[in-house]
């Protein structure tokens, strides 16, 4: 129905929200009704239906992910002060470490995480940290083939912390590998490195992507390092060593190995 002029709106601006709730709404209900076929399907449907309901499961998620990833992305851009507070870094490094076997198991990719030290006291948005991480690690996952090797590292370099991702997997797109780097990354909508760039830019932190020396590539952030106590007099809070905090970090990775596993 069309408006009156004085009930249109003064902005023209995106309802992101409200778009988000529509589309994840719709995805939702089309999940619903697929694993309700899949349920009654199981025993009596036959093996190209079987096969066709799976598709849509796998399908159904990898939409899910890329429609994530852009609200993510729209929600940073479009947000002018980004969240500025004190936690301890490694407290998010403790979260991919805790999904070690579980990546080893469905990815056949063997990570390892180190901090050195085991604190690293940091300004900025936990929220956002967990998920540049989680875009690090996806990027590295799926350049990766079977056997390979993920390095996650956090250390002290002179007046700054630097956190160092690397693999050893299909490396940067180029000339001679253009193919094999859309293969693993078919069905991403490129938005994870966007969004990697977009924390670090919000957090005052340097971003850098390069080639690896021996193949692969590595993902360097650099972070100012703080005192005890912010500027604001707030003081930086850290988790304990040993922590493990439920974070959204955990059931990200854990649908990107359910989405890498479909496809294997």
């Amino acid at each position: 129905m069309r408006q009156t002029p004085q009930e249109q709106p003064e902005s023209m601006e995106f309802p992101r929200r409200e778009f988000e709730s529509v589309c994840f709404h719709a995805i939702g209900l089309v999940d619903q009704n697929r694993e309700y076929l899949q349920m009654h399907l199981r025993e009596s449907g036959d093996a190209p239906t079987r096969q066709a309901l799976a598709d849509m499961e796998l399908q159904t998620a990898r939409l899910e992910r890329t429609l994530s990833e852009m609200m993510d992305l729209m929600a940073l851009e479009e947000d002018p002060v980004p969240s500025r507070r004190g936690f301890d870094l490694c407290s998010v490094l403790r979260q991919a470490a805790s999904l070690r076997e579980e990546m080893a198991r469905q990815a056949k990719v063997h990570l390892t995480v180190s901090c050195e030290p085991d604190t690293c006291p940091v300004l900025g948005s936990p929220e956002e940290a967990e998920l540049m991480v989680f875009h690090l690690l996806s990027n590295a996952l799926r350049a990766s083939a079977p056997g390979g090797k993920i390095v996650l590292r956090l250390c002290r370099a002179e007046d700054a912390w630097q956190l160092t991702v690397t693999d050893h997997g299909c490396g940067l797109p180029g000339p001679a590998n253009w193919q094999e780097n859309r293969r693993r990354f078919l069905g991403g909508a490129g938005a994870g490195l966007k969004i990697c760039r977009a924390v670090c830019r919000r957090a005052g932190w340097g971003f850098a992507l390069e080639a690896g020396s021996g193949g692969g590539a590595e993902a360097v952030v650099t972070l100012p390092v703080e005192p005890e106590t912010a500027a604001s007099g707030d003081t930086i809070a850290l988790h304990a060593a040993g922590e493990v905090l439920p974070s959204r970090l955990r059931w990200q990775l854990e649908r990107e190995l359910h989405l890498l596993a479909g496809n294997a």
